[in-house]
């Protein structure tokens, strides 16, 4: 038997139109790192309007930048949301971020700590940094020293900076039996999603 080559194989496992799809997308790529916004932007959004993932995150964050097209945060957001509810954890991020300033929509601090709870878990670093903080605060969820502690943990097991001040300060806040609690549960979790 003959051997199929690259391209045919390709060809085979996910279809030519899905082939055709991604060489658009391409070619937007190509347009923004070189600077021309605009023609990525004119190569994108048809697809993104076809429910391809990547155009979608990338007219988001062109409407995010001003880039190729006017700055528009509500855009964003709207592109944004499509991708996010397909389980991108940067889209989730961005959206939890724009919840918590409230840029494209209304300040709500109970989305942004929705959004930002479903990137954590997907294994997204900032963000569970991040969710660290919502817990401390008590932003957009009761405040919850031990949670913020475990995400904390998860975080820095992960290798995110953060700094050593904040771990003694919520550290500080927990008995010792708490402590060890969450030192314990941020390991299982780390070690489940590695």
């Amino acid at each position: 038997q003959r051997q199929m080559c690259i391209r045919d194989r390709a060809m085979a496992a996910v279809g030519p139109q899905a082939l055709a799809e991604d060489a658009r997308f391409l070619r937007g790529q190509i347009a923004a790192n070189d600077g021309n916004y605009a023609a990525s932007m004119e190569v994108w959004l048809p697809l993104a309007r076809e429910g391809h993932v990547k155009a979608q995150y990338g007219v988001g964050s062109l409407h995010a930048e001003g880039q190729g097209t006017p700055l528009d945060m509500t855009e964003a957001l709207v592109w944004w949301r499509l991708v996010a509810e397909q389980g991108d954890d940067r889209a989730q991020f961005n959206i939890a971020a724009m919840y918590k300033a409230g840029l494209g929509a209304v300040r709500d601090d109970v989305l942004a700590f929705s959004w930002m709870e479903r990137t954590a878990e997907r294994g997204n670093r900032s963000a569970q940094a991040r969710l660290s903080k919502f817990y401390a605060e008590g932003s957009g969820v009761e405040r919850d020293p031990k949670s913020a502690f475990i995400w904390f943990e998860i975080a820095r097991l992960a290798g995110r900076t953060i700094g050593a001040s904040n771990r003694v300060g919520l550290l500080a806040q927990l008995n010792e039996q708490y402590r060890e609690d969450a030192i314990r549960r941020a390991a299982a979790w780390r070690a489940k999603s590695d």
